[in-house]
């Protein structure tokens, strides 16, 4: 454990005021011992009514050896909707460190984020992989943390996170864990309806899942995971949860060959009189899929760049391409940025199609966003054009699409 107070504060430096003021850490006190708990702490003032989105960037001990961790366990106060700790990109400028900031997805800080480390729902919780499994990090790599806090009372709260993650020793590790962290960009609820959102994500390597948990905002209602073996649509979930703010979580191996999938879907009940999207924001929705596995796969993989199967509806592929026509173009998903920035509309189409449409609509858009993005700033004759001559293989795919195949 990590007892000095000045060394305490520094590797926190997370005690923060409503002025998001950062605290000085003073002194020093060296290196920490080898496989010696890092633990990371957030305090936060939430005002009455406000809900907060708060990052901050910390730091992993220095040294000459990897660092890998084999496990953790953190406490959340009562209003911590979710904390999640990320990697960030290895070409990041320098950040200031100790300087919470406000965040939301895609913009700000949060451009920086590379992956899922961990993160939870529950108040408190405990995991430690078995053993020769850890994540692996360089020494001094720098993580993102992020909370979502909740204050519904009419006074003033403090909230807090506090994660302690326990080192292992590099000689005992055999396989590097991976993360998954599968994002469906695609969400619209009409008004007071039920609706549902799916996503299915396709496994390139052979791996074997340790953990799995859901993610959906209060509109949830139900969710579903399902493991597809090689050419096969399996009936019934692995793993399924009806809680929305503190749902459980799966424990189990799964082997997972090359070629399986994973599909998961979650269903919402919206009483309110307006519509609701995929953001990050409680008035948004979200429906995700978070897992621990190895050996540990790309960022593409953890990501999930080959994403498909989001619709629910009946429309065919050039139903949805004429549907996407009519949006705004600066609405348009950016596929091949891994941005879940989307537009409302272009969220409503893509759920209104067929289950099949995605696998073909999405590379038609990633061509079109790849080489025809000055034609396409608005759509007509002109973008037209380029997407004929640029994409047709994608277009001709996407316009013989039925919805029965």
């Amino acid at each position: 454990m990590i007892t000095g107070a000045k060394r305490f504060c520094c590797w926190l430096a997370f005690a923060f005021a409503a002025t998001l003021a950062s605290t000085s850490c003073g002194d020093d006190e060296g290196p920490l011992p080898a496989f010696e708990q890092v633990v990371f702490e957030m305090k936060a003032k939430v005002e009455p009514g406000a809900e907060a989105h708060l990052c901050q960037f910390v730091k992993l001990p220095e040294g000459d050896e990897e660092i890998f961790v084999k496990g953790g366990v953190y406490d959340t106060s009562n209003g911590t909707h979710h904390f999640l700790l990320f990697r960030t990109a290895p070409d990041m400028p320098e950040q200031p460190l100790g300087q919470p900031v406000d965040c939301y997805e895609g913009d700000g800080v949060m451009q920086y984020e590379r992956g899922f480390v961990t993160g939870g729902q529950l108040n408190h919780d405990a995991q430690e992989f078995p053993f020769g499994l850890a994540l692996a990090f360089q020494p001094g790599d720098v993580l993102l943390m992020q909370t979502h806090v909740l204050n519904a009372s009419a006074e003033a709260s403090e909230a807090s996170v506090r994660v302690e993650l326990t080192r292992e020793d590099p000689a005992a590790i055999t396989d590097r864990v991976g993360t998954f962290r599968f994002y469906n960009p695609f969400i619209y609820l009409a008004p007071a309806s039920q609706a549902k959102a799916t996503m299915r994500c396709h496994i390139h390597e052979s791996v074997t899942l340790l953990t799995a948990g859901a993610h959906m905002h209060a509109r949830g209602v139900g969710y579903q995971a399902f493991f597809d073996p090689p050419g096969e649509v399996a009936n019934a979930p692995f793993y399924t949860t009806d809680e929305w703010q503190h749902p459980d979580y799966y424990a189990g191996a799964i082997k997972m060959p090359a070629g399986s999938a994973v599909r998961f879907a979650c269903d919402y009940d919206n009483p309110a009189g307006e519509a609701v999207v995929q953001g990050l924001s409680a008035v948004d929705e979200m429906c995700m899929f978070s897992a621990f596995y190895y050996p540990a796969q790309s960022i593409e993989e953890e990501i999930c760049t080959s994403m498909d199967s989001h619709g629910s509806g009946d429309r065919s592929c050039a139903q949805t391409v004429s549907c996407i026509q009519l949006c705004p173009p600066e609405g348009a998903p950016q596929l091949s940025q891994g941005s879940a920035a989307v537009g409302e509309c272009f969220q409503k189409c893509i759920v209104d199609s067929c289950p099949n449409v995605t696998a073909t609509l999405f590379p038609q858009l990633t061509c079109t966003a790849n080489r025809c993005d000055d034609e396409c700033q608005s759509y007509g004759p002109i973008c037209t054009a380029c997407v004929v001559a640029q994409c047709k293989p994608e277009l001709d795919a996407c316009q013989a699409l039925a919805c029965d195949t």
